[in-house]
Parts: C-alpha cells; sequence; structure tokens
C-alpha cells in the first residue's frame, strides 16, 4: 500500500472518511485509520476491472431467473462495471446510458469484452451505447425497451448537477440531501417497465449481491419515492462497503459543512500537501488548515509511524 500525502488518492480517501464521520458511521481514530487503510487498498487496485473470476463468481451468484426486459438502476459501487458483462455473458440484448466524458472509453471495454466472449464484434443489436447528456436519451431508451433491449443506468452518474433545473428529484442519504436525475423512474413509467436496483461489493475477494426487484413506477407523483427508496439501499452496506463507492467525495463536496463542532474543539487532524501546501485537514469538519513544514514533517512522520504499525 502506497501513501503519498500530495495525490489525488490521498485527498478523495480524506474526504470520504470525514464524510462518513459527518454521517456518524465511524466515530473515532482508529476506525478513521481502519477504512483510510481499506479505501487505499481498494483505489490502488485494478483487478476487479477485468478479472475473469469475479465474473465467475458473479455470474454463480446471479438470483434472477427469468429474462424478461427490465430496467436495471446500478450504482458506481464496488466493482460495478461486471453489472454489463455479466448481462453480455448471458447472451441479452443490452443498452447502456453512459455520459459522454466516459462514453468511448466505457464503449470500447464492452465491445471488447462482447469479442472476447463470442469471436465476433457486437453490433447494435447487441449493445446499444446511448450517451445520457446528448439529445433526448429517454426516448432512446424508450424504444430500446420496446426492442427487447435490458437496460442499464447507472443513477448515481450525475449526482448534484443542475440540480436547479427540471428533471431533478432530491432524496436524503444519512446527513445528507442528494439530487439525482428522475430518469430511470420516468422510463419505468412510460414504458410500464419494472426497475432492478442492482449494488455489487467486494468482501473477501468475492462478489456481494444486493438486489431489490420489480419496482413499477405508476404513477409521476411517485418519481421522488421511488428514487429515494432506490438510493437509500445505500444504507445496507457497512463502511468497508460504502467507502468503494466513487461518489462520496463528490457528496463531500456539496454537503454544508457543520457548524456544530466548537473551533477550540481539538478535532482530527491530518496530513495533507495540495500545491506544495502542507496542511493539516481535521476529519471531523472537513476543514483544512496550512501549517509550516517542520510541523507538518513532524506530524506526518508520527502518522506514517502509527498508519503502518
Amino acid at each position: 500500500m502506497k501513501l503519498c500525502f500530495r495525490s489525488e488518492i490521498w485527498y478523495r480517501s480524506l474526504k470520504c472518511v470525514s464524510l462518513l464521520y459527518q454521517w456518524k458511521l465511524i466515530n473515532n481514530y482508529d476506525s478513521i485509520i481502519k477504512l483510510l487503510k481499506v479505501y487505499l487498498n481498494w483505489s490502488q487496485q485494478t483487478r476487479f476491472q477485468n478479472d475473469t473470476d469475479l465474473l465467475n463468481d458473479l455470474l454463480s451468484k446471479w438470483p434472477f431467473k427469468y429474462k424478461e426486459v427490465r430496467i436495471w438502476a446500478c450504482m458506481h459501487v464496488g466493482p460495478y462495471a461486471i453489472v454489463v458483462r455479466a448481462l453480455i455473458n448471458m447472451e441479452y440484448k443490452v443498452a447502456i446510458l453512459l455520459r459522454s466524458d466516459v462514453f468511448e472509453e466505457q464503449m470500447n471495454i464492452y465491445k471488447k469484452q462482447y469479442q472476447l466472449s463470442f469471436g465476433r464484434e457486437a453490433a447494435e443489436s447487441d449493445l446499444l451505447f446511448i450517451k445520457s447528456d446528448v439529445g433526448n436519451p429517454l426516448l432512446r431508451l424508450k424504444d430500446a425497451i420496446l426492442k427487447g433491449y435490458q437496460v442499464v443506468i447507472f443513477i448515481d452518474g450525475h449526482i448534484g448537477n443542475n440540480e436547479n433545473a427540471k428533471g431533478w428529484q432530491s432524496v436524503k442519504l444519512y446527513g445528507s440531501t442528494v439530487n439525482l436525475r428522475e430518469g430511470v423512474a420516468a422510463l419505468s413509467h412510460w414504458t410500464n417497465t419494472p426497475i432492478t436496483t442492482l449494488m455489487l461489493s467486494l468482501v473477501d475477494e468475492k462478489i456481494n449481491v444486493r438486489y431489490k426487484q420489480n419496482e413499477l413506477v405508476k404513477h409521476k407523483t411517485d418519481y421522488q419515492n421511488v428514487l429515494q427508496n432506490i438510493f437509500g439501499f445505500i444504507h445496507c452496506l457497512a463502511t468497508e462497503e460504502l467507502i468503494q463507492w466513487e461518489y462520496l467525495p463528490v457528496i463531500f463536496e456539496k454537503r454544508i459543512v457543520s457548524e456544530e463542532k466548537k473551533h477550540n474543539s481539538p478535532g482530527i487532524w491530518l496530513p495533507l500537501l495540495i500545491q506544495n501546501k502542507e496542511m493539516l485537514f481535521d476529519v471531523t469538519t472537513g476543514r483544512s488548515v496550512l501549517i509550516n513544514q517542520s510541523d507538518f514533517d513532524k506530524i506526518s512522520k508520527k502518522f506514517k509511524e502509527q498508519f503502518f504499525c
């Protein structure tokens, strides 16, 4: 495990544990250190992205016996990319909603996986890729459902963007308010197609599969409640699994820092380097302060000794 106080991974790890502290899921120095180690181990490995053993593990645990068309509501938790790989392997027709900034990269990964599975390139009748922020993606997804495609939507892919615009709903998660696109609920409503929430995590090198199925949206007034039920599924995760969620730092950035903590309280201060500036990051509040290099070196050395002991 690498420990670099100027790395983006380290800064993200501090944001994650600070958010979990503010959510009261962890409450002391030892639990913070433990989760920092879990996060760094998780972030510094790439095995989950392409490991065949994990794919086979998921296929062996696949809980769905029937091939009816579903809207799969997923989140960027754990080895989430193998959801689509599993559907491909089981010979489903799959339509995937992707952001423009990851479109080409993700499309090529899934096409490569298809070729590895079947020895030929995927046609649009096998794999359909739709940009979430171009044109009217819901109309294309509706058409895909009518043609028998399984639809995969990562509902947390646009957390907080344009939250004041039309088409967003606010949901609660622990001590935070999170804004989600209502597209997955609207699509179910328009097509009379059930939503299956599917969430993966990695526990002891094995896939842990959680799901909620057959959430059928009957009225537009149900959108907020449906999204709350889907997103609330996050509450099932243990902290060691929750730390595998890519969007924790995004929620941290948008969360209003609590003012309940007194400024003269000692806090839990950890070293952080940003643009060659020596800083201390208070996990309990999410605030940072500048310190001199001599103090930073002493604190960093002591922290490393505790971290690796």
